[in-house]
């Protein structure tokens, strides 16, 4: 089973002095594509962050304090679906644990994905350390980023995230479901590829044999 993710930061880095984790997103998705609608994950941090993030009287000018002051009206209605927890960072890291066991209890079936998994998976595994934890997913993983990159004709690997096109942007959910739509694509190209024996005398063709027929 993949575990789409994706989270919601004040900076790039856990280990800045102003990085903290806001929420987090998750979609299942099946090795064959399906996505589990109705079991998806959202997790919004209410603990570890500066007081002003909590009034909404106080003014701002900081992009990532307004947006999070905003996330309960900007998408409330689609995240009440959602199997939504709310607290400190140990609060989530244990729901985040229950929820993933309960979708798939096989820890060695249990793949985080994301765009790209670097980032998220950081902060995932930051997640977990800091509240002492044990890491609930398999350490093998899969970047969609560098997936799309290896099946398109584009000359650079860059931060491009084309592809679907989330129903609110920087909730964490919803792009979570996005990238999700994205993974389901590339398993659909990816059961479409030459079978493992024409592929086989490509890889013969490509490393100085004749050209397969």
């Amino acid at each position: 089973m993949f575990f789409v993710v994706d989270v919601e930061t004040s900076n790039l880095s856990p280990w800045h002095p102003d990085g903290y984790l806001l929420s987090v997103g998750i979609v299942p998705v099946t090795q064959t594509g399906d996505i589990r609608y109705k079991d998806y994950f959202y997790g919004k941090l209410q603990a570890d962050l500066p007081p002003e993030w909590y009034d909404d009287d106080l003014p701002t000018k900081n992009e990532t304090l307004i947006w999070w002051r905003q996330q309960d009206i900007a998408a409330q209605d689609e995240a009440y679906r959602a199997i939504k927890a709310r607290g400190t960072l140990s609060d989530i890291a244990l729901q985040i644990t229950t929820y993933v066991e309960e979708i798939e209890p096989d820890k060695s079936q249990r793949y985080i994905a994301a765009n790209p998994v670097a980032f998220d998976k950081m902060w995932m595994e930051y997640l977990f350390g800091v509240t002492r934890q044990e890491f609930p997913f398999h350490y093998r993983c899969l970047c969609l980023r560098s997936m799309k990159f290896g099946i398109t004709d584009e000359p650079e690997f860059g931060s491009d995230r084309s592809g679907h096109e989330p129903d609110f942007p920087h909730v964490a959910w919803s792009d979570a479901f996005a990238e999700a739509k994205d993974l389901q694509d590339m398993i659909d190209f990816k059961n479409r590829i030459p079978s493992p024996r024409t592929y086989g005398m490509f890889r013969k063709f490509i490393a100085g044999g004749s050209r397969p027929e």
